[in-house]
């Protein structure tokens, strides 16, 4: 049950965006994230600015129109805020483990490279690790509270890119859902 409750979502413009996205990165404020549970090369979870105005984000925002038409369909909401979001760049050796995203109701990730789906996000779900078919170009969906992380990266010379946001759901379609 709860495995149905994690989706992805095919981002057409991905190739068309990819090497704008990656220059942004490159050329933006970023830090390093290490503690018992993260070991992150590259991010910009910490900045204070508005993650909406971030330079990688104005280059996909345009892009997510059916996106966001399609999670307003199907969770039957006709409004939604993107409550925060950030980079990742991760290297050999980097890991970000088990965590949660408190205070949203949905959490995204946005793979801008992914060489291998064995450093897709894992799930904890029933006792069990579990990873969504997942390739390059894809945004899986998923409720903040589940359990998940970031596989360390085990082989040489690979790069991961991820952009994560969070988004609540606001003011439910009634219309919709009453006949």
């Amino acid at each position: 049950m709860m495995k149905q409750l994690i989706w992805k979502y095919k981002f057409k413009e991905h190739n068309i965006v990819k090497p704008s996205i990656l220059n942004c990165i490159e050329n933006s404020k970023k830090s390093k994230r290490t503690g018992v549970f993260e070991h992150i090369t590259y991010t910009d979870f910490s900045e204070d600015d508005d993650f909406v105005n971030r330079d990688y984000f104005k280059i996909i925002d345009p892009h997510l129109k059916d996106f966001f038409n399609t999670l307003d369909s199907k969770y039957y909401c006709t409004e939604h805020h993107t409550s925060n979001g950030w980079f990742q760049q991760y290297y050999t050796n980097d890991e970000h483990g088990w965590h949660f995203h408190a205070s949203t109701n949905l959490s995204c990730v946005y793979y801008v490279e992914l060489s291998s789906k064995k450093f897709s996000t894992q799930f904890w779900i029933d006792d069990k690790l579990y990873q969504k078919n997942v390739s390059e170009g894809d945004i899986i969906v998923f409720p903040g509270f589940l359990p998940h992380r970031s596989p360390k990266i085990t082989k040489s010379n690979t790069r991961k890119t991820i952009i994560s946001f969070n988004v609540n759901l606001m003011h439910p379609a009634f219309k919709t859902l009453t006949n």
